[in-house]
C-alpha cells in the first residue's frame, strides 16, 4: 500500500552519514505513523511535500 505524508516535522542535515533526514507524519493503510527519509541531495529532500504518495519501492 502507499504512503501518503500528511505533515513534514523536519529536515536535517546528518553530517556523520553525509544524508538529509526527513521526518513526516505520513497515512498508511488508514492509520497515522511517523516516517524517516533519507536522501543525499537537498534539494530532493525539501522537495516532499503535503500529499505526496510514497511508494513502498522508493
Amino acid at each position: 500500500m502507499p504512503t501518503t505524508i500528511k505533515r513534514i516535522v523536519s529536515v536535517l542535515y546528518r553530517a556523520r552519514t553525509n544524508k538529509y533526514e526527513v521526518q513526516a507524519v505520513a497515512e498508511k493503510n488508514g492509520l497515522a505513523c511517523v516516517i524517516t527519509l533519507y536522501y543525499r541531495n537537498e534539494k530532493e529532500a525539501r522537495k516532499l511535500k503535503k500529499g505526496d504518495v510514497i511508494d513502498e519501492n522508493n
